[in-house]
């Protein structure tokens, strides 16, 4: 389970990392300064103000710059790689709580049944609850971070969207940072888990040999 929750981890990170570079790379504050002046141009046409045409000149001259439909595809790139990634870091996070609620449950009933030192059923039941409010907390880090871009995106049609662009930024850095913590602290408390397993059935091997009972591997 250790290696298989790296390869995932790992997995996961990379495609968080992908969209953050397309957001601080190739979007920036492009975006949003699209919406800024689609927004101000169609203000000048419902004012009809004359005196305007040279406001209008210089705002149809700044959108001509921008190539809205490469930013456009850039943009929607950035958002279903960033849906794809939170999908996989809450299918990580879902694993390993499966896994440590399987496991603990297992301890418990093994060394229940061959009369087994409590310790070991309540180190993996530690274990558990160690591990179970962190990979909670990376699930919410994940929606936040989801929340907010829905929030920063001028796709949305809303007013205000530019002054998430930076909340939308930070939170993802932190979440990144967050989750990438999570997972480091999971891997741990994973590779302690495992090795507990093998000593609980290393002892019920011994425990089988001495009864005279079958003992496998």
């Amino acid at each position: 389970m250790s290696r298989f929750h790296i390869y995932l981890a790992a997995s996961a990170l990379l495609l968080l990392l992908v969209p953050l570079g397309i957001g601080l790379v190739m979007l920036g504050g492009r975006l949003n300064e699209l919406a800024r002046l689609q927004t101000e141009l169609r203000q000048i046409d419902r004012s009809g103000r004359g005196a305007s045409d040279a406001e209008r000149a210089e705002i149809t001259a700044r959108l001509e710059e921008i190539d809205v439909k490469t930013l456009t595809g850039v943009a929607t790139m950035h958002r279903l790689l960033g849906l794809l990634a939170g999908l996989v870091v809450l299918f990580v996070n879902g694993i390993v709580i499966t896994y440590f609620v399987g496991t603990s449950r297992w301890c418990m009933e093994v060394a229940t049944t061959y009369k087994m030192d409590d310790a070991l059923w309540r180190t993996a039941a530690a274990l558990k609850r160690k591990t179970f409010p962190w990979s909670v907390t990376a699930m919410f880090a994940i929606v936040v971070m989801i929340a907010l871009g829905g929030a920063a995106d001028p796709g949305t049609g809303r007013q205000g969207t530019a002054d998430w662009v930076q909340w939308h930024s930070l939170g993802a850095l932190a979440g990144i940072a967050l989750i990438g913590w999570v997972f480091y602290l999971q891997w741990i408390n994973i590779a302690e888990n495992g090795a507990l397993i093998e000593r609980i059935m290393g002892e019920v091997k011994r425990i089988r040999s001495e009864r005279g009972l079958e003992v496998e591997g």
